[in-house]
């Protein structure tokens, strides 16, 4: 080799050579660490994990730099003896830097997974906030649902737009952190509300469910592709849902038919359940034991609390909005018959729900 090209590897092996590795921990047995400290730290662990990584990977490839050149001298007429002796003293050097920072990697990951949570922004192609306040594009007021739209094995979104173009919106997830609108079929001009994915008509494809502010309960059929058909005769235009701020799906009767309970905003709204037959026919059930007036309702599901085989209700309750500020029941025990009782005690209440 010439002395260009041993001034050329000498230099190589300065690059990946540096006076130190990065400094991981500052740590000191007796010293109790408050829980900024340890949150910074854990930052600073995650950084150091990056730098060394970045180190780790150049010095692997400074590796197989030198084992070729060192292959190339060795295969020359005549080797240069003081060549080889170069790269084999380089080789030794990086392969001693590549296990100490395997050993610094093993030292700082424990600790980094223990005290660290790692996000990714995986949002290219859902809307963002403008900063024209007329349009209000990109802000939602909503209680969002995910769920596989077009059975792909993918979880999608759906959710509703306080003011502005969106309206209510689906976006179809592709995996990798991109989203395609899919909301053909769905209203604009929304001002918030809530949504639930369910198959209401039992095709194996997920239907769309909302309680919309100022639009009323509505529901519209999924045909696995991403595309919806409105399906609420019985729901639109009805007065005491017009205000509707979310909705809970559950067999409330078990007839077999997945059934509607909504939230209201205002007065006369309150806790409600409107009876499906499968086929996007709706009508209010006669139903016990709900509050029905004089509640705010913005938020609302339908598990099993009691684990009896009932669908219950719990909802975020409170006054009517002129008196925001009252206490309401947010948990409700149903029977499987339209009977509901009660059942919020000891439950803790700010006033503007749970």
């Amino acid at each position: 080799m010439t002395s260009k090209k041993l001034w050329i590897a000498a230099a190589m092996l300065a690059a990946v050579m540096p006076a130190g590795l990065p400094v991981l921990y500052s740590q000191d047995a007796g010293k109790k660490k408050s829980p900024e400290e340890k949150r910074l730290e854990s930052v600073e662990s995650a950084k150091s994990i990056n730098a060394l990584e970045f180190l780790l990977e150049d010095i692997c490839e400074k590796v197989k730099e030198h084992k070729k050149a060192l292959e190339e001298a060795r295969a020359l007429s005549k080797p240069s003896q003081e060549t080889i002796e170069e790269h084999v003293k380089a080789l030794r050097a990086l392969k001693e830097r590549l296990a100490e920072v395997r050993r610094q990697i093993g030292k700082v990951t424990p600790e980094l997974k223990r005290d660290t949570l790692a996000f990714e922004d995986l949002s290219r192609g859902l809307p963002e906030r403008t900063s024209n306040k007329q349009k209000w594009n990109g802000m939602f007021r909503t209680n969002p649902a995910v769920g596989d739209v077009n059975n792909d094995g993918l979880l999608d979104i759906a959710a509703v737009a306080r003011l502005g173009p969106h309206g209510v919106s689906v976006w179809l997830n592709d995996g990798k952190g991109g989203w395609t609108d899919s909301s053909k079929g769905l209203p604009k001009g929304t001002a918030g509300g809530g949504v639930k994915f369910a198959d209401i008509n039992k095709d194996g494809n997920l239907d769309l469910c909302g309680g919309i502010h100022g639009g009323g309960v509505r529901c519209w059929f999924g045909d696995g592709k991403g595309n919806w058909t409105e399906k609420s005769n019985g729901l639109v235009g009805n007065s005491i849902a017009g205000d509707a701020m979310d909705v809970a799906v559950a067999d409330f009767n078990e007839d077999g038919h997945l059934d509607l309970a909504f939230a209201g905003w205002h007065n006369e709204t309150g806790l409600r359940i409107f009876q499906g037959d499968s086929r996007g026919n709706w009508k209010e059930m006669k139903t016990t034991g709900l509050i029905k007036k004089k509640v705010v309702a913005s938020a609302i599901i339908a598990p099993d609390v009691n684990n009896d085989g009932h669908a219950d209700i719990v909802a975020s309750t409170g006054g009517p909005w002129w008196e925001y500020g009252r206490k309401g029941d947010p948990v409700w025990m149903g029977d499987g018959k339209g009977n509901f009782k009660n059942a919020s005690i000891g439950i803790r209440q700010d006033g503007s729900g749970v």
